[in-house]
């Protein structure tokens, strides 16, 4: 019995992790890695998969996560649209920030305009 709870445990570890959306984590300074990860799963990364390489994320603690490319996330046999994943860029411009209910969130740079109006 006890055998084979330890197999079901295993298994249901094994599948969890193949269905994870990332390959590699870089830890940084300000965040848990179970955090990164939680954050990371929760997210919806269709378009942001990248056709052969790993995509790069960039946390503002300096963290770093690369998603499964096309082949990774198939290979989990993952069900996803081929729209999903696109060919042009291999890391984000953006800087990430994890909220205190655990969602990413991309800060809002703010811009302010001179007036060019003379006296």
């Amino acid at each position: 019995m006890k055998t084979t709870l330890l197999f079901c445990l295993f298994c249901s570890v094994f599948v969890l992790r193949a269905q994870e959306k990332y390959i590699e984590i870089q830890s940084g300074s300000k965040y848990a890695i179970e955090e990164i990860q939680l954050a990371v799963q929760k997210a919806n990364w269709c378009g942001y998969y990248h056709e052969t390489s790993n995509f790069q994320l960039k946390f503002d603690d300096g963290a770093v996560v690369f998603l499964k490319n096309k082949a990774q996330v198939l290979s989990n046999g993952i069900e996803i649209d081929s729209s999903c994943f696109q060919k042009e860029l291999i890391n984000s411009n953006n800087v990430y920030v994890i909220s205190s209910e655990g969602w990413l969130l991309v800060p809002k740079r703010s811009q302010s305009f001179k007036s060019l109006k003379s006296n």
